[in-house]
């Protein structure tokens, strides 16, 4: 029991540290044990924060990372006010046609926004919010366009999948 908690005070202290999610094999790695007591190690340190903690663990895609718990944001921005987080409308919208219709070149958004989109994408992608996912079988051979785990980690997803349903969305 006592390398159990010494296993579960480590991955703290790891989640803790780090400012982006940590995928299972770098925890597996990190701490030198195997995927099944990694599960008893996140699950014990679950345990934790269950009775209203100020930290919460969370699942983003296949990482897992340490954030403040929603119910204490409103303390935490008078700490530190996040650094421009609002995204402008052109943003959200072509964010919002990359999210749905990922991989995406950066003409199609164009073409579905009816504007240029080349500086919202770039200030997107200096933001982290979106990356270059590979390059499309086409003439020119156009960079495609996908979200990352940052995008998942702003709008508090876990993953893609729990973006709301697209009916009744033209795009």
């Amino acid at each position: 029991m006592e390398n159990m908690i010494e296993k579960v005070n480590a991955l703290e202290a790891l989640l803790f540290a780090c400012d982006e999610p940590l995928e299972n094999e770098q925890l597996c790695t990190l701490l030198a044990i195997d995927a099944a007591v990694l599960d008893e190690v996140i699950e014990e340190l679950k345990a934790r924060y269950v009775a209203n903690s100020g930290l919460d663990l969370k699942r983003i895609d296949t990482g897992l990372i340490l954030v403040v718990n929603k119910n204490y944001n409103d303390y935490v921005k008078q700490l530190r006010p996040l650094r421009n987080t609002k995204l402008s409308r052109a943003a959200m919208e072509t964010l919002s046609i990359v999210a749905f219709r990922q991989p995406i070149t950066r003409l199609e958004v164009s073409d579905l926004r009816g504007v240029k989109s080349d500086g919202v994408i770039a200030m997107l992608l200096m933001r982290g919010l979106i990356e270059i996912v590979g390059r499309k079988e086409a003439l020119g051979r156009p960079i495609l366009y996908g979200t990352t785990a940052a995008f998942l980690q702003y709008f508090g997803l876990d993953h893609i999948s729990d973006l709301p349903k697209p009916e009744g969305l033209k795009f």
